[in-house]
């Protein structure tokens, strides 16, 4: 095969791209947030596709294939799945089962009209749907370095599941058994979260580590009224007393509030109670419950010794430490991006492997650092565009050592960017983990969030059993360790455990030599490592985004590559005609409402077909649909998408590229 394979998912949240090149490698693998600085992005990954066609010199008729996390079809099915449910569940009125497909359906406008765009601007490429679990264990299973392995998948939903277990054999993925929709664990912890006032799609991780402050006091009452758990057989329920009878949302949070006596939802997030802590302590061991019990389920399925775990859920890193010590397997294996920002990659590696001719499942080396890169040029041009001394230095490992031990706190950034949503050493921000103060100090001078969120400790692999008990590799910062001595204060957890992250120097040859050399300094060779980016925003990405924290936060430095710009540099003055310079966020708000019209003109309200219109203009309805924009009467019946999709194309095509 000597084309490319492009993932691609546009459909619901964390929307992101992945090229593949001919060899299996990736030459990008990007989430939309990153360039339209909007977190969880819905919207269509146009900036990333440019991304990758124009860094990379990729042209359109340089895709093959097309792969899409979504396999739509099954949508109809989930549907008349849910309709069962009620019907067996629930006293479900003709109103509310025209909502519930109102609902559904909205999804498969979404990928009708994205998968039209996506042929017509890639002509050549043939398109093809991965089943949405599918792409979470292929996204696990082909970046591993195991040759055959369990995979375990356990996400919020896909289209007809919300939980695969499966196994990878022979450089193929075969799904054996499924928790079917609505049945959610993943869909449950999160409505709790945002029940608890943490938000949906951020909440999770908040709720874990706001779970080490309670005790699961309320065990019996969530077993009993909210989600049926049998550990020996490795299988869970949802309970249909807190299943929306009207959704969206799926889950009624208003049965949580009665059952409970309470609404909980945290005003000041940084001002818990007792019962939030224990409510989150909880949920948590329920997710613990559920998960090992899954994990040895599979173990039994299939007599393997090698996992490969993915899914949303599988950002749990408490979690996983316990499926990893209970589960009944050696090796663990789990992937950075293994929630939904890296199903695209999944399905590109599913459709690379499963529809290319590659021999007997040959895999490329996976290593996380495969976002976008800035050459010296870049970082060069935007220091002079905003009138910052161009400092080079010959030994930046060590000047950064050295100020990081005097106590500074300082943004790193090399390379490619991280995949998936932790950092991992080429978009942090790195301090002394010995001094106590600070995780305080990055909480309220950088990431102005809550004051109980812990940070995460990188250690060199070699000594990381001097400080933590684990005995497995943790690279990519997704295992939980107990801590073994009171060296690292501040990486510590209230409970004393700590998120590792090992690094080898042939993962990350810079990180490692600058942690070598703070070693050097101060006899402990552990940093603490958080995400570049100030609360609420997604993680840095360019020279751009990571100039404008220093002018904005509380950093006193940033290092790109060999440059060094200390926070003395800028001039007080000039700060906010600065960031009103830096390229940022683009205006979607206003795009949608610019766009509107003009959709509005180019589709009539009857609802005609949209002959006429190019690509681009239907892009612009995709986004205009996915902000939650309406326009009367357009293609309201699925019959209709589908003979647009079968027709030629009669529009003029904007290739990228």
């Amino acid at each position: 095969m000597s084309g490319f394979v492009l993932g691609v998912k546009f459909v619901g949240h964390d929307t992101n791209i992945c090229v593949l090149d001919g060899q299996g490698r990736i030459a990008l693998a990007i989430e939309e947030e990153r360039i339209d600085r909007i977190k969880h992005s819905n919207k269509f990954p146009l900036l990333s596709i440019n991304e990758a066609m124009r860094g990379y010199g990729i042209k359109a008729d340089d895709i093959s294939y097309v792969a899409i996390p979504f396999c739509h079809e099954l949508f109809y099915d989930r549907i008349n799945l849910m309709k069962d449910y009620f019907r067996d569940n629930k006293t479900f009125g003709n109103e509310s089962y025209e909502k519930l497909e109102k609902y559904e359906y909205q999804y498969i406008e979404e990928y009708l009209l994205g998968s039209l765009y996506l042929q017509e601007i890639f002509p050549k490429a043939k398109l093809i749907d991965v089943r949405h679990h599918l792409s979470h264990a292929a996204s696990a299973y082909y970046c591993s370095p195991f040759d055959d392995a369990a995979i375990l998948s356990i996400d919020a939903n896909g289209e007809i599941e919300t939980t695969m277990l499966g196994i990878g054999k022979n450089g193929k993925i075969e799904q054996l058994e499924s928790v079917p929709f609505p049945h959610s664990l993943g869909f449950l912890y999160e409505y709790v979260s945002e029940w608890l006032g943490l938000g949906r799609l951020e909440g999770p991780g908040k709720t874990m580590g706001l779970a080490s402050y309670g005790k699961p006091k309320y065990l019996d009452i969530f077993l009993d009224k909210i989600i049926q758990v049998d550990e020996n057989a490795g299988t869970f329920s949802i309970c249909p007393e807190i299943i929306s009878e009207s959704p969206p949302p799926l889950m009624n949070i208003g049965f949580l509030t009665e059952l409970f006596g309470r609404d909980p939802k945290m005003a000041d997030t940084a001002k818990f109670e007792e019962f939030h802590a224990d409510i989150a302590a909880t949920i948590q061991q329920v997710a613990e419950m559920v998960t090992v019990s899954l994990a040895r389920r599979l173990k039994r399925l299939t007599g393997m010794n090698r996992l490969c775990l993915c899914g949303g859920v599988a950002l749990n890193c408490v979690a996983n430490e316990k499926i990893y010590k209970q589960g009944g397997f050696d090796e663990i294996f789990i992937q950075p991006a293994s929630n939904d920002g890296g199903s695209g990659m999944g399905a590109a590696l599913y459709v690379y492997h499963h529809f290319c001719d590659l021999g007997s499942g040959r895999k490329a080396q996976f290593q996380p650092y495969c976002g976008s890169s800035f050459g010296d040029d870049v970082v060069e041009e935007t220091l002079l565009k905003y009138d910052l001394p161009v400092r080079r230095m010959d030994d930046v490992e060590g000047w950064t050592a050295e100020k990081l031990a005097e106590g500074w706190l300082i943004a790193w950034c090399q390379g490619g960017a991280e995949l998936g949503p932790r950092a991992l050493g080429n978009r942090s921000i790195l301090a002394d983990p010995t001094k106590a103060h600070n995780k305080d100090l990055i909480n309220a001078r950088i990431k102005y969030r809550e004051w109980w969120r812990p940070f995460a400790p990188v250690v060199l692999y070699e000594y990381a059993a001097d400080y933590f008990d684990l005995d497995i590799e943790s690279p990519y910062m997704l295992m939980t360790g107990l801590m073994l001595n009171d060296k690292i204060p501040a990486a510590s957890h209230v409970d004393n455990t700590a998120r590792v992250q090992t690094v080898r120097r042939s993962q990350n040859p810079r990180l490692y030599d600058l942690i070598s050399k703070f070693a050097k300094i101060s006899g402990v060779p552990v940093l603490l490592n958080t995400s570049f980016n100030i609360g609420g925003e997604p993680l840095v990405r360019t020279p751009d985004e990571a100039f404008n924290c220093l002018f904005r936060g509380g950093l006193d430095a940033v290092v790109w590559g060999d440059y060094v710009v200390l926070k003395g540099d800028c001039d007080p003055d000039r700060h906010v005609a600065v960031q009103h310079r830096i390229t940022g966020r683009p205006a979607y708000e206003e795009f949608v409402v610019r766009t509107k019209e003009k959709i509005a003109a180019l589709v009539p309200a009857q609802g005609d077909m949209i002959e006429g219109t190019d690509a681009f203009s239907r892009l612009l309805f995709i986004n205009v649909l996915k902000s939650g924009g309406k326009v009367e009467g357009f293609l309201r019946r699925e019959d209709r998408y589908l003979d647009t999709l079968g027709r030629d194309t009669l529009y003029g095509r904007r290739i990228i590229g």
